[in-house]
């Protein structure tokens, strides 16, 4: 009994999680957003431009590619 109302009690938490008052965007999250994106745009921008600094790198370094 005392083990089935704990489970009750810990679901009645994550259920209030889920649907608690929403609030709307406040300036953090904008924050988080724009960071998240620039993030995303190095990260693709360096994936992508790896193919133009490869040989600027290998004569850099003096390697071959073998």
């Amino acid at each position: 009994m005392i083990e089935e109302q704990g489970t009750m009690q810990c679901f009645g938490k994550i259920s209030w999680f889920f649907t608690g008052k929403r609030f709307k965007d406040s300036s953090w999250s904008w924050i988080v957003c724009v960071s998240e994106a620039v993030c995303n745009s190095v990260n693709l921008g360096m994936a992508l431009s790896f193919g133009v600094l490869f040989p600027v790198l290998m004569e850099y370094f003096n390697e071959t590619r073998g």
